[in-house]
């Protein structure tokens, strides 16, 4: 779905394809690099505007929120209990061992 005809993205899970960049700042890092489906912010001026548990310039990349956003699992990952927080609260964490990148690696 696009809001413009202009728009050659195929988006999907539902997004739809908005003009202009789209802001990956509240996603992971690794060492500063963003992750590599959080490259490209847009193609020629568009992007996804993705639902809740997706990600990607298209919107294709599942993801789980663990602990109010403070961690996301991708790959399917798993959101899980196990740690705790300075003040002994409960706090999940990713579980990736089940977790496949695009390539099928573990």
């Amino acid at each position: 779905m696009a809001d413009d005809s202009q728009c050659t993205l195929q988006c999907m899970n539902d997004s739809i394809c908005m003009k202009g960049t789209t802001d990956f700042s509240d996603h992971p890092t690794k060492d500063g690099v963003p992750l590599e489906f959080h490259v490209n912010g847009d193609k020629d001026g568009y992007h996804c505007s993705c639902p809740h548990g997706f990600t990607g310039l298209k919107c294709g990349r599942k993801y789980a929120n663990c602990n109010d956003g403070v961690h996301k699992c991708y790959h399917g990952g798993k959101c899980l209990e196990g740690l705790e927080d300075i003040y002994g609260n409960d706090q999940l964490y990713c579980d990736c061992s089940e977790a496949q990148d695009d390539n099928g690696m573990q």
